[in-house]
């Protein structure tokens, strides 16, 4: 493996981090509110900034969230 993949997560990190399920990290990707990188077929990985950049924003909010 290269060692850009290597610094990659995968949906289940992403879901660990934010504390949200692995279906959750799927919509977020789907609305386009988390940026994911498409390695073939079903498989999808994210890059640590794309996340720390949804957690500041998420952070940030002062409004309920909708995001999910």
């Amino acid at each position: 493996m290269s060692a850009i993949a290597d610094t990659l997560l995968t949906k289940k990190d992403v879901a660990g981090r934010l504390n949200v399920s692995v279906a959750t990290v799927e919509r977020l990707v789907a609305r386009g509110k988390l940026p994911c990188v498409d390695m073939g077929y079903r498989t999808k990985r994210f890059r640590p900034a794309d996340l720390d950049r949804l957690q500041a924003r998420l952070a940030g909010d002062t409004q309920p969230r909708t995001w999910l």
